[in-house]
């Protein structure tokens, strides 16, 4: 089974983070993101009191919250690497141990094409039943399945849904299922930057878990 990686994200969710920090400068000048990565801004920074967010050529974002610091890889057309957003996370977490930060989430969205997808779910997950018969007909269905998890807990959800894939010469929409994975893991110590930096680690471990957790659920 084709998993296409979508997008992979590090929220670490916390009570007072100060988003008014948060700007190009800043995240150089305490190496969050160094120079000599050679990442470039793309379009504006935003730096407000409820929110600020930097977008960089690379597919990187990083914003923050009053209760998240957050980083986005978008792995349309490459391979995604977890470990360059772990970093980023943990440098940050590094700079700003005084936060009082309580979890940290994991997340991954992947596509798996598959033809006549709400049919292809209808047979997979659904069973005869009058909730899907001539007086109601079923259209389309969704799912959001819930594991345990030492620390948390495990949230995967399945959709249908279309695509645009721009690899070829022409972009074409593609049909399929869209895959996203939430491991959500507590932090009740404080100062908890141990656990947070511990949590955040796992995030190599956790991607390999939902490639092969998505491709058993799928089949």
């Amino acid at each position: 089974m084709d998993i296409r990686p979508l997008e992979l994200s590090i929220v670490i969710v916390a009570s007072d983070c100060n988003p008014t920090i948060l700007n190009p400068d800043f995240l150089a000048r305490t190496g969050i993101v160094p120079d000599d990565w050679g990442w470039k801004v793309a379009g504006p920074p935003i730096t407000t009191p409820p929110f600020a967010s930097v977008n960089y050529n690379s597919g990187v974002i990083i914003s923050v919250e009053s209760n998240k610091f957050n980083v986005v890889q978008r792995a349309l057309d490459k391979e995604p690497d977890p470990d360059l957003i772990a970093g980023i996370a943990q440098r940050y977490i590094e700079v700003l141990p005084h936060v009082r930060y309580t979890g940290v989430g994991h997340n991954f969205k992947a596509f798996v094409e598959q033809a006549d997808t709400e049919a292809f779910l209808k047979e997979r997950f659904v069973k005869a039943g009058v909730w899907d018969s001539k007086h109601h007909a079923l259209e389309a269905v969704s799912f959001t399945l819930r594991y345990p998890l030492q620390g948390g807990h495990l949230n995967v959800s399945l959709n249908g849904a279309a695509i645009l894939d721009s690899s070829g010469d022409e972009p074409k929409q593609l049909h399929g299922v869209l895959v996203q994975a939430n491991y959500h893991r507590d932090c009740p110590e404080y100062p908890s930057v141990g656990q947070v930096l511990q949590h955040v680690g796992h995030i190599n471990t956790d991607w390999k878990h939902f490639q092969t957790t998505a491709s058993e659920i799928l089949g």
